[in-house]
């Protein structure tokens, strides 16, 4: 539906129309999906948001957090999925490999993993947050690096370079002649990076032109 997830989630958190979503409501909604995404609980979830200066009580962050799931009811059954795997798998051999959609594996390490006794300090356990954290982040870093493969050689075409790659945004320089076409070539080659491992779901990019980063 090409819909803002942060505003939709924003919607429903604050029980406001879309339309009327508020940036400071769509900045909560952004802290809201990524960390329950990646597994916050709603006290985590509270602090997270109080460090941006947003107050709200552990009751609301409840209803945050129950919301979102309302909202997105697939990612419940996605994180017992993940979690029942790396469970037994830990259970059985110790150790836990988390695969990637390019087929890139990372083990879990020792700082992966929780305590579970006090009185046992070698009793430990991987962390949930490690286990759901992983498919997602490591799936746009998947996207953005092949997205780099493929930008590269008409980037050496125009003499222009990356300079800063932050988490899900290249950041190219050019001569500002060339900027309006490295703009498209750019947008063209990160929507197939990420469409390498995305079959099903629409990959929608958005480039702006600037002198520089802080103008974005």
């Amino acid at each position: 539906k090409e819909e803002d997830l942060h505003c939709l989630t924003a919607s429903k958190a604050f029980k406001v129309p879309l339309e009327e979503v508020s940036k400071d409501q769509r900045t909560a909604a952004k802290a809201i999906n990524f960390g329950l995404i990646y597994g916050m609980y709603p006290k985590r979830l509270r602090q997270q948001l109080q460090s941006q200066e947003i107050f709200i009580g552990l009751s609301e962050a409840r209803q945050f957090h129950e919301a979102f799931f309302k909202l997105y009811r697939y990612f419940k059954p996605y994180h017992t999925r993940l979690w029942v795997r790396a469970d037994k798998e830990f259970r059985e051999k110790g150790e836990v490999m988390l695969k990637t959609r390019s087929g890139r594996v990372r083990k879990l390490l020792k700082e992966d993993m929780r305590g579970t006794s006090k009185q046992d300090p070698s009793r430990t356990w991987p962390r949930r947050n490690v286990v759901y954290n992983t498919p997602v982040q490591s799936l746009a870093s998947d996207g953005l690096k092949q997205a780099l493969v493929l930008l590269w050689p008409h980037l050496k075409a125009f003499g222009a370079r990356p300079v800063n790659l932050v988490h899900d945004e290249i950041v190219v320089e050019s001569r500002k002649e060339d900027a309006q076409e490295i703009s498209k070539i750019l947008e063209d080659c990160m929507v197939r990076g990420m469409e390498c491992y995305l079959k099903k779901v629409p990959v929608v990019v958005e480039t702006k032109i600037a002198s520089s980063w802080a103008e974005k």
